[in-house]
């Protein structure tokens, strides 16, 4: 089937990376694989009503759902509060969850999946950084700059500077020759 083939491209490409020489992104690459692989799993569950799962609680039934929904509406909307209404939960519930499976507040996950996303695009090179602002809804670039430097500690344009894979990439192969 087509989700077998997926996930079996995707560990494919997780083995092709561990093997490759040692880099300076690796680790990074390896956790984006890994985040990618856990949210298809997590897509599955809804597409197999049929399959009998454990009995699972009604927190990690909501945290389960709030990383769906995280999933699908995190370059539209950075509210905790957002995702509370949409699980018809209080705020601080919600974060009292996330605290529970993850040890960080609703907040702080909800940043660091932006975040994530956001490095990954700014390491790709593919999009400039308005761009990724305006596809990540924030009101401006500068907005989105204050926001990049409180979660990361270091500006967009720095990241870029010190992690875009073009650039990496050509001082690599200036430095195998």
């Amino acid at each position: 089937s087509d989700v077998v083939c997926e996930f079996n491209d995707l560990y494919n490409n997780m083995k092709l990376e561990a093997k490759r020489k040692p880099y300076k992104f690796i680790e990074m690459a390896m956790k984006e694989y890994v985040s990618i692989y856990i949210i298809n799993m997590i897509s599955l569950i809804p597409k197999y009503p049929h399959v009998e799962y454990y009995k699972q609680s009604r927190q990690r039934v909501i945290y389960l759902k709030m990383l769906e929904l995280l999933n699908t509406y995190y370059k539209k909307n950075r509210s905790v509060a957002f995702y509370a209404d949409k699980l018809c939960i209080s705020s601080k519930y919600l974060s009292n969850i996330t605290v529970h499976y993850t040890g960080l507040p609703a907040s702080v996950v909800i940043d660091n999946f932006v975040m994530f996303n956001a490095k990954v695009m700014l390491y790709d090179g593919e999009l400039n950084i308005k761009k990724i602002s305006d596809l990540f809804n924030f009101q401006s670039q500068s907005f989105f700059g204050r926001y990049f430097k409180r979660n990361t500690g270091m500006s967009p344009r720095e990241f870029l500077r010190k992690y875009n894979k073009r650039l990496y990439l050509s001082e690599y192969l200036d430095n195998d020759e």
